[in-house]
């Protein structure tokens, strides 16, 4: 009598089985709409990942990345058996310091691209194509988000300031005229701006300069990172050089992808006989914004 009921229970879960398959699926609902219908909350795997290189694995979906430099997670191979189409992986960047490289596997394609990048704050979410091979677009991205918020910064310098011929000298500036964080990444000590957070900002350099002597005829505009001369931003020319005190003026632009804790500034160098004569600087502005 047991042996039959335990048949009786196989046939009953192996009919059941056979049937959903065949039909939707529902969990918390009797009649289920769609192919797989949950009436509650869904959970998935969760990886925290400290490491600066990591292999997503079959059982990973969301990954929380916080490295101690650039990091790289290389997505799983596709090969023909099992078949992962429409498989998804949700990748974040918690780092405020460090960019995080999402790669194919060998020649494998997310895109187009042999990888993806995610700056700091940012997150992708990534799906599994019908593409099984060693090559090709196997994986595509379905969305990525910027949770970073918006960050600009203006920082001037109305005071006059002599700058002597043929010698950098870093320009002074004085308060902060707008941010959208407080103003604490500028110290006037050292007329300097540190950036909070790695990852791409424009900034924009504007100067009024008037010769106070026949000699000077132009003036560079040369944006510093880390102490080091990074790019020289534009060159101010005055109209001529034959009457004191030509009035000139001008705006330069660079964007560059910065790392938490690069410090810049803005030294001039003005020129034409690079003698010991002076440029009078009056208005100067720096707007930095993130991109």
């Amino acid at each position: 009598m047991k042996k039959k009921c335990i048949l009786f229970i196989v046939f009953t879960i192996l009919t059941c089985s056979v049937k959903a398959q065949t039909g939707n699926v529902g969990i918390g609902t009797a009649n289920p709409g769609s192919k797989l219908t949950v009436n509650g909350s869904f959970a998935a795997a969760y990886t925290s990942v400290t490491a600066n290189t990591y292999n997503a694995g079959e059982n990973d979906f969301s990954i929380m990345w916080d490295g101690t430099a650039n990091g790289t997670i290389t997505l799983p191979a596709s090969p023909t058996s099992p078949d992962r189409t429409g498989r998804l992986y949700f990748f974040k960047n918690a780092s405020t310091a460090y960019n995080l490289t999402i790669e194919g596997n060998g020649s494998e394609l997310i895109d187009k691209d042999l990888n993806t990048v995610i700056q700091p704050g940012e997150s992708v979410l990534l799906t599994k194509t019908n593409i099984n091979t060693a090559t090709g677009i196997t994986y595509r991205v379905l969305s990525l988000a910027q949770s970073q918020q918006p960050y600009m910064y203006t920082i001037n310098g109305d005071a006059t300031q002599y700058v002597a011929q043929g010698s950098a000298t870093q320009l002074t500036f004085s308060n902060v005229e707008y941010s959208t964080n407080g103003g604490g990444d500028f110290d006037p000590a050292t007329s300097s701006w540190t950036c909070p957070q790695s990852g791409w900002y424009n900034l924009e350099v504007y100067a009024e300069v008037t010769s106070s002597t026949v000699y000077s005829t132009h003036t560079a505009l040369i944006l510093v990172k880390n102490g080091a001369i990074q790019q020289k931003l534009i060159a101010i020319f005055t109209p001529g050089y034959t009457v004191n005190y030509i009035a000139g003026s001008g705006t330069g632009s660079q964007k560059l992808n910065l790392m938490k804790g690069d410090v810049i500034s803005i030294s001039a160098t003005p020129c034409y006989g690079c003698g010991s004569d002076y440029t009078l600087f009056y208005t100067r502005k720096l707007n930095i914004s993130r991109l």
